[in-house]
């Protein structure tokens, strides 16, 4: 039971390799298969292979080979003359393989053999041939066999072209006739030019004795004329004679000159030959001597470019050598500008601090100058005061006031001072302690950093 699947699938593709087998066709080009069946449209198959499905579509054959057809008039055929010939020919036809040609033949020749065929194209094509025979003349039969033919294969075109058939070619091979008309042709033919040849033969005989006739009187009359020439001509042949001897001599004279001058031309032509064959060898030496000259002149080229190269080499090698130490050397020249340039920053930073220091300096001096002026100034303002014996004040705030006035002529002297020289008498006696004290600070500074330049000079 576990085998019956297995058994069911091998059963249906044994039965679809069978349908395949069975179903698949293949004409040859002289055949044509036609398929008919399920589908709408027949399919026709020529020089193919083809798939067709077994039991439900049809497969008919169609012969397309070329069909001899033997074609004989039985019994004779009156001409355009009345005159009774038979007719032998051979016609060669087919089944054009133009796909409405093989429509109609497949109505009339399906399944059908040569025999059928050749049978039913050989009644049309006698038929056909019995009615041109009735419109020519015996002679234009015999002589025009190609139109005759010609004649009968277009009258057949549309008959046989409706059965799908198409001649390829036709012969006329032999007319007949029991009368023998031909034959009394070919006779009267043969008479006629036996009397032509008779009639010819005796204008010849004729023409022939007259011409005979003619022919001794011209050649006695010939004969007379001719010896006199043949004297004339051995007078004048003796005269040319002595002529030809005369000029024979003349030119046997001219022929030994000429031929002396050129044997001396031949011997100059030999001569100039010579020298040019031994300047020819002597360029050709100097031509080899060149070469070789050459060959010496690229050999010592090449050792001289060799022993060049080398001397480039060890040059380059030096140059290279003398340019790394150019490089090595404009290196520590580039490191030394550096310290130097550091040097420069570093006096140009001190050279700064110290006109600040100086000017920090100036500014102490000044203002320890004014502060020692200071005490005079206000001298000064109280000036007035000294011729004054007693002051006496009334009221409240006399006193005050008094006081204030006088400070605010000392505010006026600190707001002339700043002014003018831009310090401030009062910051300058509230910091003058810190100042001090800053002062002796910078300068211990200052010495330090004196002694650190001078020792980098000194390196």
């Amino acid at each position: 039971m576990e085998f019956l699947p297995y058994v069911g699938i091998a059963l249906i593709i044994i039965f679809v390799l069978t349908l395949i087998f069975t179903g698949y066709v293949k004409a040859s080009p002289d055949v044509a298969f036609i398929i008919t069946g399920i589908r709408r449209n027949v399919r026709y198959i020529i020089g193919r292979s083809a798939v067709m499905i077994p039991f439900l579509e049809k497969k008919d054959t169609l012969i397309l080979k070329l069909v001899q057809v033997d074609i004989r008039t039985e019994s004779a055929v009156p001409t355009q003359e009345f005159i009774n010939v038979r007719v032998d020919g051979v016609a060669n036809v087919k089944i054009d393989k133009e796909l409405q040609l093989i429509e109609r033949a497949a109505e009339n020749f399906l399944n059908k053999d040569e025999v059928y065929i050749a049978r039913i194209a050989q009644q049309v094509l006698e038929g056909n041939m019995r009615e041109i025979i009735g419109q020519m003349k015996l002679t234009e039969l015999v002589h025009n066999r190609d139109v005759f033919a010609q004649k009968v294969q277009e009258s057949t075109e549309d008959e046989l072209g409706r059965m799908g058939l198409v001649v390829v070619n036709l012969t006329i091979q032999n007319f007949i006739d029991d009368n023998h008309v031909i034959e009394n042709l070919g006779i009267d033919n043969i008479a006629r030019i036996q009397k032509t040849a008779a009639i010819a033969k005796a204008e010849s005989t004729r023409d022939i004795a007259i011409a005979q006739s003619e022919t001794d009187k011209q050649a006695n009359d010939a004969r007379i004329l001719a010896e006199t020439e043949i004297q004339q001509k051995n007078n004048e042949l003796e005269v040319k004679k002595s002529q030809l001897k005369e000029v024979a001599e003349r030119e046997r004279a001219k022929a030994d000159i000429a031929y002396q001058i050129a044997q001396e031309q031949s011997r100059k032509a030999l001569e100039i030959e010579r020298e040019n064959a031994e300047i020819a060898k002597v360029e050709k030496q100097a031509e080899r001597l060149d070469k070789e000259i050459q060959v010496q002149e690229r050999k010592l080229r090449a050792d001289v470019e060799k022993v060049a190269e080398a001397e480039k080499y060890k040059e380059q090698q030096i140059a290279d050598a003398k340019a790394y130490a150019i490089e090595k050397e404009a290196e520590a020249m580039s490191k030394k500008a550096q310290a130097v340039t550091e040097l420069g920053l570093a006096e140009a930073r001190v050279m700064r601090e110290k006109a600040e220091a100086q000017n920090i300096l100036n500014q102490q001096a000044l203002a320890t100058r004014l502060i020692d002026l200071l005490p005079e100034m206000i001298g000064s303002l109280s000036e007035p005061l000294r011729n004054v014996d007693t002051i006496t004040m009334y009221g409240e705030g006399n006193v005050s006031q008094f006081m204030g006035d006088q400070v605010k002529s000392m505010e006026s002297v600190f707001s002339g001072i700043r002014q003018a020289t831009g310090l401030d008498i009062a910051e300058i006696i509230q910091g003058r302690v810190v100042g001090e004290a800053q002062g002796e600070g910078f300068s211990k500074a200052l010495q330090k950093e004196d002694v650190t330049i001078q020792d980098n000079q000194t390196k």
